[in-house]
């Protein structure tokens, strides 16, 4: 149990490099998918500070006396 979330994401990997094996026929393809990958990542880390950041805010505004856990 202990390296289960490696193993999992070392098979996710490995079934994802099996799918794009099939798919990638073409150096073109290779080049289009890497650079969508990359774009992807650049989106992702770009925008979650500015997620994390509104969260934040609307926390501040927030009345949490209302939910009883």
């Amino acid at each position: 149990m202990k390296y289960s979330a490696q193993v999992f994401k070392e098979m996710t990997i490995d079934w994802m490099l099996n799918r794009i094996q099939r798919i990638l026929t073409k150096p073109i393809h290779i080049i289009s998918f890497t650079f969508f990958v990359v774009f992807l990542f650049y989106a992702l880390t770009s925008l979650l500070p500015i997620l994390g950041e509104g969260v934040i805010e609307v926390k501040k505004h927030m009345n949490t006396d209302v939910f009883h856990f």
